[in-house]
């Protein structure tokens, strides 16, 4: 039973490290006072265990702080800058907070369906430190592939234009609570559940990367896999001779014929113009790591790439405008659209620390222009009203980034011949 406990919330620890400890802290805590219980019509059921923590483990201030680190936890997840960020680290903090929290917390068994009157056995399980430590290597373990399940859906939307992964998110959040209370009410039930969800993750990621390999296809030069939207193999330069064009979720069946176009196109989804590979990096003057080539040699390029997401600004607004007319209902695809279309084409190259602070301003002033959606005559222009302020907002954003790092060159004059030696 023990070990049902101890396996059992690692799915929980690998998700959401700070919600899975403040609900073990907040069950410990009603357990102490006694308010943990079901009563039904066979008497009071009792939990499953009893969790045995120290007195600081369960204080109002650990409460306090572990409530509010998983709140903080939640929003991040939400947000795709955020959890970009926070993902280079993830996988530590959830292997040492289960680490911490499995060396504090000692469920001890409860036998019977209720009361008081029945006794406690204690299996004398004191959880070594090899046995956290082997728990806190399996959270690294499943976070590490939650994460790569994660970058797949983020390979697709960066910028979780869809929703997908909020949607994802939230449903962690219910997945989580809900799965702590059971995990003490009926822990072998949710070993089971737990069991079946990393089999079902390990599942995940493998159809990952075998949707991921099979978009890849060997140069016929040397070998070496490339995207079926490359111009050229990142190792031999060979020239591909029916590149794919890029669509808003990946290469479509369909050849590109304008060269420059495609180039455009894939500088649109953050990828090489010469290898198709993906960016690393939230700006426009960068190396590809895979062909090692400059990928704007120069602020032409740049002003090219502005220029042509300028073109698609007012078709795009059109799309929204017939969609705005549809009440209520026109407003999610609406904004899907524009965002697909044209918003992550130019935040996707603004650095987080600015695309942070300006997503909290756009979504201020969207919320403010949703409000008046429903008045006739006045909603069909909502949506394109903000398609363009959204895009105006980026806009400007990028040029500035632009304008920071494409400098013109400054030619120093020559220096003035020595002085003659008396």
């Amino acid at each position: 039973m023990f070990f049902a406990f101890s396996l059992g919330s690692l799915p929980f620890f690998a998700s959401r490290v700070f919600a899975t400890t403040f609900f073990l802290a907040a069950i410990a805590r009603l357990q102490a006072e006694g308010a943990l219980s079901l009563i039904g019509e066979w008497g009071v059921l009792e939990a499953g265990f009893l969790l045995e923590v120290p007195g600081w483990f369960i204080a109002d201030q650990t409460l306090l702080v572990l409530g509010g680190l998983a709140i903080v936890e939640s929003m991040a997840d939400k947000d795709p800058l955020a959890a970009e960020l926070y993902a280079t680290f993830d996988k530590w903090i959830k292997s040492f907070g289960n680490f911490v929290a499995t060396s504090v917390v000692t469920p001890t068994a409860v036998v019977g369906l209720a009361s008081v009157a029945l006794p406690i056995h204690k299996a004398g399980f004191g959880w070594p430190v090899a046995w956290s430590l082997f728990l806190a290597a399996t959270v690294w373990l499943l976070a590490t592939i939650r994460q790569s399940i994660v970058a797949a859906l983020r390979e697709l939307d960066e910028n979780d234009d869809i929703g997908l992964r909020k949607l994802i998110s939230w449903a962690e959040d219910g997945w989580v609570g809900g799965g702590m209370i059971f995990l003490v009410l009926l822990p072998v039930l949710t070993l089971i559940v737990a069991g079946l969800t990393v089999v079902g993750m390990i599942i995940v990621q493998r159809i990952i990367r075998a949707r991921e390999e099979k978009q890849k296809t060997p140069c016929p030069s040397c070998g070496h896999p490339s995207s079926p939207s490359s111009l050229q193999c990142a190792q031999c330069e060979y020239v591909n001779p029916a590149p794919l064009r890029l669509g808003m979720l990946g290469a479509k069946s369909v050849v590109a014929t304008d060269l420059d176009l495609h180039r455009l196109e894939l500088l649109g989804r953050r990828r090489c113009i010469h290898c198709a590979e993906r960016l690393p990096e939230r700006r426009l003057s960068q190396t590809c790591p895979a062909c090692n080539r400059q990928v704007l040699p120069s602020r032409a390029w740049a002003e090219s790439y502005i220029a042509f997401l300028d073109r698609k600004l007012w078709p795009t607004a059109s799309v929204c405008f017939g969609l705005s007319l549809i009440p209520i209902l026109g407003l999610i695809p609406g904004i899907i659209y524009y965002r697909l279309s044209l918003i992550s084409s130019l935040r996707t190259y603004i650095p987080r620390s600015t695309g942070c602070m300006m997503r909290i301003g756009v979504r201020m002033l969207n919320i403010v222009l949703l409000a008046v959606q429903w008045i006739p005559g006045v909603g069909g222009f909502v949506l394109p009203a903000m398609c363009y302020i959204n895009y105006w907002i980026y806009r400007k954003a990028l040029v500035e980034r632009m304008q920071l790092e494409f400098q013109p060159q400054v030619t120093l004059p020559p220096l003035p011949p020595p002085l003659p030696q008396a």
